[in-house]
This record gives structure tokens, sequence and C-alpha cells, in this order.
């Protein structure tokens, strides 16, 4: 299985970051955080399911009996407002109080020794017995012994449950004990006691109150009676008796100012009707008879003016016809003169009679007025004496309406003192339950998944990080900032001895496959076609991330397309190369350092690879100094004439200074990281070395890798890809299904 990374390993790592693809999606990194640890997941998820459904199979069974009563409103205040109770708003304090009522140790204790609950010795089981035994703790003494009046209260106290059904006044009264029947006879007898309870209680209340208004109604009588004598008292003292008018109470001295202001107004209006008559008269008398005409109350005025007016229209057609000498003018002048004789003094007699009318009036109305004078300022006398008894009056009022009140709620009072209702109305009896409450198996069932999701999304997560090795090829390239040359897959069960003959043998298998990826990548870092022979040094961090055997399958794939390669094992502490080939680790590149041999002489060749190579030698400590490095460094240039690919093994960063000291000498150095078992930090520490030598690395083989499994880490090597690219490979004779590690294998 190869990787596209290795067609760009010339690149610059800063132009190979610009083109990642970021995928990063929490759901899906979770997701597939999941799937990674699913064993464990799963193993968590059936113990926490096994163990919901074993406690609620194994606990023992408690039964619920519930009833449903009506609270009855509170009994109104017989002296205080009464103010409108609605029902769909109770009050919330009044039920509250209730429910701590229901609740009281008062009537705890009468139900408790009524059912007579808890009164069986203690039985403690045999893991609390040692464990009393062990740890001497008191609960071992109380051990047989029957529960205390207290501890019974207590334990039923605290199996009731009582709660308000919405915002109405009901409440659900509920009880849960280890039988239905105790379960029913402890909600019965808490209800009946209640009631009783409540009964009592609002009846002690409501004839204390009767006795109180009884004893209050006789001293308010008693006060009634006192102010309304010192009212009358006061009367008779300012002589300010009173008799019924027209309905209501009035003074002598009011009654007479009324009668005299009442006649002062009518002299008033008579007298301006007099003078308004006298005006009308002299306003007809200077319009002449037009004016007398309107003098509606003058009829017998009027008459003769009217009868004037005729003659004198009659004059004017006999003069006009006869002339002025004519008998019958001269005769109508004498009549004419004779009318209005009568008309003036008719006129002089009206005039006369409007002013003696305007006199008399105004004198009557003169003497009327000095009377009502003397009528108020005699009641103004009397004024303070009246004030002060209108204020006895009004307190007297405010007494008796006190009193009548008082008389009413007095009586209710009495009312309601013989006749007491219930506290509460029971609307649902309690019935003997039928199934137990506890334990709810669906319930424990449906909390067992709740938690077993909780723990397993905990445990993922708890896992993932706790992984410190590189799984995501993704993160491998961000936090490396190197390419990702191949993925080479695991072969299970593969020795040191086997890894050349697995490569020869399975030419199109995904190893071979992932081996030539890593060569393409040489071959393109040199300059591809025009590109020149290469050395290359395989290293890794540390031990055991299949640094050894890639140098190997690199060496081995390399020479399978024709190109003549020397493989130089340069690792000396822990050799590889002569296991490989078959051969014993001869004098080698150690010898050469020392000068003992030529280099010419220590070259094997393996005839069924094509593979040169050169053992390690013997074991010693080496610093290489400069004279070592250009040494070597003309011995790799001689070496090119002869061979198109050098590799060289060499040993751990972190182990050795080998590696380090080799790094210069070589034109490329790949790193090579175990597929989840080296730690990151190890990498990071493997390379940082490098770095910090002026070493630049030409990218990283990712080793022993789990094909199905690199699927939960990236969507570059999905499951479906995988599959998809199977159909390129030929592992030879072993099954498809083997041809990776499968799972359970032991390894990563």
């Amino acid at each position: 299985m190869s990787d596209l990374a290795a067609n760009g390993a010339s690149r610059p790592a800063s132009d190979y970051a610009a083109i990642a693809f970021d995928d990063r999606s929490f759901l899906r990194d979770l997701l597939r955080s999941m799937a990674r640890h699913k064993p464990s997941i799963a193993v968590l998820v059936v113990a926490i399911n096994v163990a919901a459904i074993g406690a609620a199979l194994t606990l023992a069974p408690r039964y619920t009996a519930s009833a449903v009563v009506m609270i009855d409103k509170p009994p109104p205040d017989p002296v205080g407002e009464q103010r409108p109770v609605n029902p769909a708003n109770p009050d919330a304090g009044d039920v509250e109080s209730e429910s701590t009522i229901l609740m009281s140790r008062d009537i705890a204790t009468v139900v408790v020794e009524t059912v007579g609950l808890d009164r069986d010795p203690r039985r403690l089981s045999w893991y609390w017995q040692a464990a009393c035994t062990i740890a001497s703790l008191r609960r071992c003494v109380e051990d047989g012994k029957p529960p205390s009046l207290n501890a019974r209260i207590d334990a039923f106290i605290a199996g009731l449950v009582i709660r308000q059904l919405g915002h109405s006044r009901a409440l659900e009264v509920s009880y849960t004990a280890a039988t239905p029947q105790t379960a029913l006879a402890a909600v019965t007898s808490l209800l009946q006691t209640y009631q009783t309870f409540e009964a009592d209680r609002k009846s002690v209340i409501l004839n204390r109150t009767a006795t109180w208004l009884q004893d209050r109604e006789r001293e308010m009588h008693d006060d009634v009676v006192a102010v309304e004598s010192k009212v009358e008292q006061f009367r008779s003292r300012a002589g300010l008796t009173q008799s019924i008018i027209d309905g209501r109470p009035s003074t002598i001295d009011e009654q007479q100012l009324a009668s005299a202001n009442n006649q002062w107004s009518q002299a008033q209006t008579k007298l301006a009707v007099a003078q308004a008559h006298a005006e009308q008269l002299k306003r007809a008398i200077a319009a002449g008879q037009r004016g007398i005409l309107r003098l509606t109350d003058e009829p017998v005025l009027v008459s003769l003016t009217q009868n004037l007016n005729d003659l004198e229209n009659h004059r004017a057609g006999l003069t006009q016809q006869y002339g002025k000498r004519h008998p019958s003018v001269i005769a109508l002048n004498e009549q004419i003169k004779e009318v209005q004789g009568k008309v003036k003094d008719e006129l002089d007699r009206a005039l006369e009679g409007a002013r003696d009318e305007i006199v008399s009036t105004q004198r009557e109305t003169d003497l009327l007025g000095q009377n009502l004078a003397q009528l108020k300022k005699r009641a103004q006398q009397v004024g303070d004496s009246s004030v002060q008894l209108r204020a006895l009056e009004r307190e007297a009022d405010a007494t008796r309406a006190l009193y009548e009140n008082f008389l009413t709620r007095a009586k209710e009072a009495a009312e309601r003192a013989a006749i007491v209702l219930p506290a509460a109305q029971i609307v649902s009896q309690a019935t003997l339950p039928d199934r137990p409450s506890f334990p709810n198996i669906p319930r424990f069932v449906a909390a067992g998944l709740a938690l077993s999701a909780a723990g397993a999304l905990a445990l993922g997560l708890l896992l993932e990080h706790l992984a410190m090795g590189y799984g995501d090829l993704a993160a491998i390239r961000r936090e490396l900032a190197l390419p990702l040359l191949s993925v080479v897959p695991f072969v299970p069960s593969l020795s040191k001895l086997q890894a050349k003959s697995y490569i020869l043998k399975h030419p199109m298998s995904s190893v071979s496959e992932a081996i030539r990826a890593i060569g393409s990548a040489v071959v393109l870092a040199g300059g591809g076609s025009r590109a020149q022979p290469s050395a290359v040094m395989i290293t890794s961090a540390s031990a055991e991330e299949g640094k050894s055997t890639t140098s190997i399958w690199l060496a081995c794939s390399a020479a399978q397309s024709g190109q003549n390669v020397l493989l130089v094992d340069a690792d000396h502490r822990n050799p590889s190369v002569a296991d490989a080939f078959g051969s014993v680790n001869s004098p080698g590149l150690a010898e050469w350092f020392d000068g003992k041999l030529r280099f010419s002489e220590l070259i094997q060749h393996d005839l069924e690879s094509n593979v040169f190579f050169v053992t390690s030698g013997t074991a010693a400590g080496r610093t290489y100094g400069a004279a070592q490095l250009s040494k070597l460094r003309r011995l790799i240039e001689g070496l090119k004439k002869s061979y198109q690919l050098i590799v060289i093994d060499t040993p751990p960063l972190l182990a050795m200074s080998d590696a380090l000291a080799l790094s210069h000498v070589v034109d490329h150095t790949i790193m090579v990281c175990q597929w989840q078992r080296t730690r990151r930090a190890t990498v990071l520490g493997g390379l940082r070395r490098l770095r910090d030598a002026g070493v630049a690395p030409m990218g990283v083989v990712l080793s022993m890798v789990n094909a199905k499994r690199v699927s939960l880490y990236s969507d570059e090597h999905s499951r479906r890809s995988v599959r998809s690219i199977e159909k390129y490979y030929r592992d030879g004779a072993e099954p498809a299904r083997r041809r990776l590690l499968a799972w359970g294998s032991g390894r990563p």
C-alpha cells in the first residue's frame, strides 16, 4: 500500500504543508475514537448494563400506595376583610402549609404507632456483620434490636412523598414500604389522622374566636349605649331638640331659619315683578299706542287703546271720503278725544298702582330681611354646639356600625363552630399496589444504557488521550512537517530471517508496493530521470520500529528492479543484515574503520536477491571525528561509481550518535516510525536531534500499519479505498483476510 505523498518527496516542507487538506471534524474524530477502542468500550457497556439489570433483579422490591386529597381553603378571618378565593390559582402558601402539616412528626407518630411500622428487630446482612466486626461499628451493637420510636418516625417520613398536582389544591400522598399492605395501611391511617387533627385544630380556633367575639360584642354594646346617651344629654343642654320634617330630623332654629329664608326669597321675587311691571308701563307710555297694545297684564288699557285705534282708522276713511268738515268726521273727533282721555286716566291709574306695589313690597322685603338676619345671628350663636353635636353623632354612628358588623360575624363564627367540615376531601382512595414501584426494571435498563453511553464516551476520550503514538496520517504530516513517503503494512509473524524471503516471494504484495514507493521517492528526490547514484540512510527515533526491515526490503526491491544495490549495516550494537541474508557477522564496517581490511574485502553478494551487503562487524564504541567522516564520505563517493543505490542501516537516533554523524555523508535521510506504538515525544525528539545537527530528513515512513484499522484514523485510507485497491496486490498463498494484521493479533 503506497502513499501519494511519495510523489512530492522532493518538495520543501513549506510547500508540502501548503497543499495539505485539513479534514479534521470533531464529530468524525469522536466517532473514529469510539471505533478505534470498540473492544474496551464494548466490555464497559456490557459490564454496566449487566450490573444495572442485575441490580434491578436482585434488589428488594418496594411498593408504593398513593391517594389524592383536596385541601380545604383556610377558614375565613371572622374579624378581617374577606378576600375571594380563586380555585384556579390557589394560595401556594396554604398548600405548602398543609403539606408541612401532613409530614409533621405529630401525625407521623400517630401513624407509626397505629399501623405498627418497623417494629421488627434489625438484621444485618452477612457482609455488614463482617464489616462491623472488623471496624467495630455502632451498627453491630444495634443488630437484633427493635428500632427506637424516633428511628421509626424518621423512616416513615423518609418514605413519604407529598406533591401538588399542577396548580390546584389537590395533593398526591404516596408512601413506599416493603409490602403493599403496609404501604396501603400507612397512607389510609395518615389521611384519617390528618383529617382528625385538622378538624380538632379548626374547632379550637373557631371556638376561641367565637368566645372572643362574644366578649367583644358585650364591650361594644356598652360603648354604643354610652355614646348615644352622651349625644342626647348634650342636645338637651344645648337646646338642639330635633323634630322630624319630611322624613329627616331638624331643630326648631333650623326650621325657623328655613321658613324666614323662604318668605324673604318670595318677597324679593314679588318686588322684582312689581319693578318690572312699572318699567313696562313706562316703556309702553313712551312707545304710544303700539307699546300699550303689548301690555298683556293691563286688559282694560289695551281694550281702550284698541278702540281708540279703530276710531282713528274710521275717521281717516271718512275724512278721505267726505272731508274734515263733515258732521260724521266732527262727531268722531269728539268721540276720539273722549277715548284718549280715558286712556290717559287709565295709564295714570296703572302707573300709580305699580308704584304703590313697589313701595309695599319693598317694605315687606325689608322686614323679612331683618327677621332673617336675626335668625342667622341666633343660628351662628348655636353653631359651635351643633358642630360638637355632629361630632358626637358621627362617633355614635361609627360605634353602632362596628357593633352591628360584630354581631353578624359573631353569629357566623358561632354557626361555623357548631359545624366543622373536614380539612381535606379524599378525591382518590389509596388502593393495594399490585406491582412493585422499585426497582423499575425499564428505568434501570434506561439508566444503564445512558450510563454506559456516557462511560463509553469518557473511556474512548480517555484512551484516545492516553494513546501517545501516531495513528492519524494527517497528524504526522502536520506535526512533523515532513512528507509521508510510504505506509508499510504490518506482516504478522515475520522475523528478521524471513524479511528478505518475504519481499522476494511476494513482489506484487502491498508491502512490496509500499517499499517501491520509498525507492521512487529516493529517485525523485535525486533528480528523477537525471538522478545520480544515491546514498540513503534509514534510521528511527527508537529501537524495534522496523528500520532494519525497511532497509533490507528497500535494497531487495531496488535489486529486483535491476539496480546495483549495496546494503551497509552501520548498527554494530544490534546488527540485522547478516541474519537476514543468512550470513555470520563476519568482519565488516567496524574493521574497515579500524583500518584492518579494505572495504572491497568486506562486500558480500546474495545470489537470491542480487543484493551486495556489508555487515556491521565487531561492536565497538567509536567517535566520528572530521577525519572519520571525511574517510567515510570518500568511501561513499567511490562506491557510487559501482552502485546505483547505497542503503545504510543506522542505530536509533536516541540510542547512539552514529546516525547523526552518518547523516552528513549520505544524500538522503529517511525516518521510520512505527504506527501507533512509537510515542510522539520520542519521534519529535529524534527529529529534533537531526535538525539540531543541521540535517533535513527527506521524509517519514510509517511502518507496521494495520491497513484494516488505519481507516479509523484517516479518510485517506478509508475502508472503501482499502477494499478497492486490494485487487492490485497479490500476496501469494495467504488468504486475503490474512494479508494484513487481523483484529486481535496482539500487534498494532
